[in-house]
């Protein structure tokens, strides 16, 4: 389970670092040849400038396009002058021969009409309607090639302030523009049209070159990302090992395991968290090993005092009379006594407990149980202290007689160890939704490090507040379980006067 986790980890970071290192080289390269091949055409745009300022120039003569516009020819002229004509790889035109018209018909021709190309011959048959062949003279004119024009001259075009075509291409989105202007305005646009074999060799191999360097550079970024993601992997599984060590130890009761804490994240979090279940397992533990001792040595006193009168009455030592029932009785009883308290203790703690809730006011229940104990205050002569009556109308909820339990139980506690003559001294501090209610008296006290396990069950004190025969040890751990199964709370503390205040919180209702 450990090596598929590590893998797990691993491939999933090693997917990730792959698929970013692909998109970024893809995107890399996608940018590169686009933004490369625009910026071949802006170069080649901006290497225009001195055709703007001649086209600015001619614009100024005239005051228009119009001349461009009437007269292509003078457009093709301006750029063969620009733009050295270059040899073509496609074999020349052939040589056209323009026709000259006789001296007689020369006035009829337009000035500024072009010459009309004509086949080369030497004569043309014109034949009369009576049949008669006359041969009419044509001059030949000088054979004059067509112009050849530059790859460039030949990607321009011209257009005036508002973009409508005056010569050249007229689909704007082959082409890109470079504005003409005269005193700071806009008076036309050089359209220059893109082309998808504008690089040259020299520039797609400068590209090519660059691409290696992509995936060479994607190559180590790899190669970084698989060494990355083994510590990095290594890093998230050890600390899960460690926990799962320290799981499989408390499965074999090995309470003492403990996990150390490296990291601030939530791996280090969970690893304090193992370590704290770890230490109140340890601290059940050792519990329930003091408890099962505690218990068998609760029940080996009665039992043994049973067995030694149950032998001694076998061997006709003791004779069967009403003090030795009354004295097996009595062992019975506090051998039942001890059973019942733990058994509520477990229903308590297990919330298993059969409560009758309903509103209870505690100085009303805790004014009788006083009641029945008075007798007894009064043979030890402890007086009490307690102003029952404006406390009398708070209300908890609760169930009463299991309350009546818990003060007859601290009453008892008090009685079996404070000194007498003293003092029993009951109060309250009520608050908007809470209910403490403390009881206390003039000594001795407890130990500082015994106030927080006087509630524990079968815990005994080795100071003056324990005596050989002073109880089970039940009675404080029995209130603890009652008031928290009413969500309250109860604790002691030493009082000023030298005596134990045990303060019990209940909620008001």
């Amino acid at each position: 389970m450990k090596s598929r986790l590590f893998l797990k980890f691993l491939l999933l970071l090693l997917v990730t670092s792959l698929a970013v290192v692909i998109m970024m080289v893809l995107t890399m390269q996608f940018f590169v040849y686009r933004n490369f091949s625009d910026y071949v055409v802006q170069q080649e745009l901006d290497s225009l400038n001195e055709l703007t300022e001649i086209l600015s120039a001619e614009y100024m003569k005239e005051g228009s396009w119009e001349l461009f516009r009437k007269n292509p020819r003078r457009w093709h002229n301006m750029l063969n002058r620009y733009f050295p004509a270059v040899e073509s790889h496609i074999s020349p035109p052939p040589e056209i021969d323009f026709y000259e018209p006789p001296s007689g018909d020369r006035d009829q021709i337009h000035p500024n009409s072009e010459r009309t190309p004509w086949p080369a011959q030497s004569s043309v048959r014109n034949y009369s309607r009576g049949g008669e062949n006359r041969d009419r003279q044509l001059h030949r004119m000088p054979p004059r090639r067509a112009p050849e024009m530059s790859v460039m001259a030949m990607r321009l075009s011209l257009l005036d302030s508002q973009k409508q075509i005056i010569i050249g291409n007229p689909v704007f989105s082959e082409q890109v523009f470079k504005s003409i202007k005269m005193n700071k305005q806009v008076i036309g646009w050089l359209g220059l049209k893109k082309e998808s074999q504008s690089m040259s060799p020299t520039d797609i191999s400068f590209l090519k070159r660059q691409s290696q360097a992509f995936y060479l550079i994607g190559a180590i970024v790899l190669m970084m990302a698989f060494v990355v993601s083994i510590i990095f992997s290594r890093h998230l599984t050890l600390p899960v090992r460690k926990i799962a060590e320290g799981a499989n130890a408390i499965r074999n009761r090995q309470f003492d395991k403990r996990i150390t804490v490296t990291s601030n994240d939530e791996l280090g979090q969970l690893a304090e968290d193992f370590n704290a279940m770890a230490q109140t397992l340890q601290s059940y533990e050792s519990t329930r090993r003091q408890w099962l001792s505690d218990i068998a040595h609760e029940l080996r006193t009665p039992l043994a005092v049973l067995r030694g009168e149950i032998e001694a009455l076998q061997d006709g030592i003791r004779e069967i009379n009403s003090y030795t029932v009354d004295s097996l009785h009595a062992e019975v009883m506090a051998l039942s006594k001890i059973v019942n308290d733990l058994s509520l203790i477990a229903k308590t703690e297990s919330g298993i407990i059969e409560m009758d809730r309903g509103p209870v006011k505690p100085f009303q229940v805790l004014k009788d149980v006083f009641q029945r104990f008075k007798p007894r205050f009064d043979d030890r002569q402890i007086s009490i202290q307690a102003d029952f009556h404006s406390s009398d109308s708070l209300v908890t909820s609760g169930d009463a007689d299991k309350l009546t339990q818990v003060f007859a139980n601290i009453l008892e506690n008090t009685l079996r160890y404070a000194s007498s003559p003293g003092t029993l001294t009951v109060g309250s501090d009520v608050k908007k939704d809470r209910i403490n209610i403390f009881i206390e008296d003039t000594g001795p006290g407890v130990a500082e490090k015994s106030l927080n396990k006087i509630f524990d069950r079968l815990y005994r004190t080795d100071s003056a507040r324990s005596r050989e025969n002073g109880g089970s040890g039940l009675g404080l751990s029995i209130c603890k379980s009652i008031i928290e199964a009413h969500q309250g709370k109860i604790w002691a503390k030493n009082s000023e006067s030298g005596g134990l205040r045990i303060v019990l919180e209940l909620p008001r209702h």
